[in-house]
């Protein structure tokens, strides 16, 4: 494994993806990676329909044929910009859920 590439998928998936996508299995020629540009540009949730996952394949491919040191770490910027935003998100969440009736400090008490 390597840090970008087309993301891995399991068993079940890669087998029934590439009976009904055309060139998915074109994607396994490189190392799958921790992140990848189909994970940077957010093609990383469940494929609810075939097109999701058709978009998928279609930037792992796009990765596969301009692979470059600088696509890389562009990939990976994208990744933790990401993964920043991510955090910010659900950190401004409150912890107990939307509709918490907890009002107690986070405060240690002492």
């Amino acid at each position: 494994m390597s840090v970008v590439g087309p993301r891995p998928h399991i068993l079940s998936h890669t087998e029934s993806y590439s009976q009904v996508i055309e060139r998915f299995m074109a994607r396994h020629r490189v190392k799958s990676g921790i992140t990848g540009l189909s994970r940077a540009l957010d093609y990383r949730e469940k494929t609810r329909a075939k097109q999701d996952m058709k978009n998928r394949v279609r930037t792992d491919l796009l990765y596969i044929q301009n692979w470059s040191p600088l696509l890389n770490l562009k990939i990976i910027g994208l990744t933790a910009i990401g993964l920043l935003h991510s955090f910010q998100t659900t950190s401004m969440a409150p912890i107990d859920g939307p509709n918490a009736t907890n009002t107690e400090s986070l405060a240690p008490r002492g």
